[in-house]
């Protein structure tokens, strides 16, 4: 698989720059990729996410799972905080095409 991604988001203190790589794609169930807010982080390794999608009622039920080294536990509310807002804002969009 291996594709590379790069993108960027503007904050209050400036921009955001994520990369990682693709490590696995099984449309439309599952996702899998690294994440890394630097160079640092990303020759290290230690921070993939699992997307799974799962068919439920008449929409689905999206879950991340953000396995990253312990020396970042002090960033996991953060962390959560940013991946649920990502996917409210899909929710939102998706419901605002309904």
């Amino acid at each position: 698989m291996g594709g590379a991604f790069t993108f960027s988001d503007m904050r209050e203190d400036g921009e955001a720059v994520q990369r990682g790589t693709y490590l696995e794609i099984d449309r439309p169930r599952r996702l899998v990729f690294t994440w890394f807010t630097s160079e640092e982080q990303e020759q290290e390794n230690s921070s993939v996410v699992t997307l799974t999608i799962e068919p439920c009622g008449s929409g689905c039920r999206a879950t991340i799972v953000h396995s990253m080294d312990e020396r970042w536990a002090a960033w996991v509310k953060q962390t959560e905080m940013g991946w649920s807002s990502m996917l409210g804002q899909i929710e939102a969009e998706l419901a605002s095409e309904a």
